[in-house]
């Protein structure tokens, strides 16, 4: 998720170019998408949904490199973020507190029963599976399943884990509080933010803690030392910032807005995205998934326009200019970059591969 453990959303891949549609999946049976699309071996695409009329049909799609369905696991209840490690095997949890690994061939290695619903992403890292959930705990599982340590927080855990440069693993939880702990599950250091932390965190080169609460995004140094805050506007709480190569912040804004913020917490510009056709859109109605940048400081967005159905991929230049356009009549929901500079856009419904 967010392109690394550090939930950066900077991939070390060169992005599309020209955003061409090279291919789209689209199953028989329509789904929503639950997760952002994440590249596994054999560059196999994998993310999580639910088929449209229906309530309890949950699946986990596996979408080959050339749009072929590989394979689709069943699960009883909804999950809304996946991790992959370097074998292809895939880890979630769920509405129902279960945590689920399979492998690369979607088959079932094991699950564990938490008991408490996981609404964020698994975190992988020195052979640990971080997760949080709404009863304010994050687990540590071995990745054969087994229970390493519990560490409990000041309040539930929406966010996903981020691994820190020095090791350390960050996560924030509904009481506001930023926490830094060890791999043992040992706490560094704790910061209260004063509002929800409810979106991915990213953690930078320099271990910078990035998070934002209610709107405001917050900078806290390697040694847990706040830096600053920026208001970034009455956004949803689940937007998460995209880290670019030269330091500055991307993050969406009021009304479809993107924010570029430096690493010193000044905003560099605003710039109002506009909705793709010939339509005129009541302000307010346009919302995006949030921003990936790639290795040359591309950034890549996803609209998302409520009460519309319709949205479009764009890509930026470091500056804010356009460089190139895709429309689409599926909402889109996030976006990932292969090696081959493939970039997918998942929406409701479909996936897209550009070029």
């Amino acid at each position: 998720m967010r392109c690394d453990e550090a939930r950066s959303g900077r991939s070390p891949h060169r992005g599309a170019t020209s955003g061409r549609l090279k291919w789209t999946f689209a199953p028989e049976t329509p789904f929503f998408a639950e997760s952002d699309p994440l590249i596994g071996r054999d560059e196999t695409l994998v993310f999580a949904g639910t088929e449209m009329g229906t309530s309890d049909a949950h699946h986990v799609y596996a979408v080959a490199s050339d749009g072929d369905l590989r394979w689709r696991y069943a699960i009883s209840s909804r999950t809304c973020e996946l991790g992959i490690d370097a074998d292809g095997n895939v880890y979630f949890g769920t509405e129902e507190g279960i945590v689920h690994a399979i492998d690369a061939d979607g088959d079932q290695r094991w699950t564990y029963d938490i008991g408490h619903e996981v609404c964020a992403a698994p975190l992988i890292g020195d052979s640990t599976l971080y997760l949080g959930a709404i009863d304010g705990a994050l687990y540590a599982l071995s990745l054969r399943g087994a229970l390493h340590w519990l560490y409990a927080a000041e309040g539930p855990i929406a966010t996903s884990a981020a691994l820190g440069s020095d090791g350390a693993v960050h996560i924030g939880d509904s009481a506001g509080v930023l926490h830094a702990l060890d791999s043992a599950g040992k706490s560094r250091w704790q910061v209260s933010l004063g509002e929800p932390i409810r979106g991915p965190l990213a953690v930078g080169k320099d271990g910078t803690v990035y998070a934002l609460a209610r709107g405001d995004l917050h900078a806290v140094d390697l040694q847990g030392t706040w830096q600053w805050s920026v208001h970034i506007g009455e956004i949803y709480s689940t937007q998460a910032p995209a880290l670019s190569p030269d330091g500055t912040i991307y993050i969406n804004g009021d009304g479809g807005q993107l924010v570029a913020v430096t690493p010193q917490g000044q905003i560099e510009w605003r710039k109002d995205l506009d909705g793709p056709g010939p339509f005129i859109y009541p302000e307010g109605i346009i919302t995006v998934g949030p921003p990936i940048v790639d290795r040359d400081g591309t950034i890549y967005h996803g609209y998302r326009l409520c009460c519309v159905g319709m949205g479009q991929v764009t890509a930026l230049w470091p500056d804010g200019t356009e460089r190139w356009v895709f429309d689409s009549y599926g909402v889109i929901r996030s976006l990932a970059i292969a090696r081959d500079g493939t970039t997918y856009a998942l929406t409701d419904g479909e996936l897209y591969a550009l070029e």
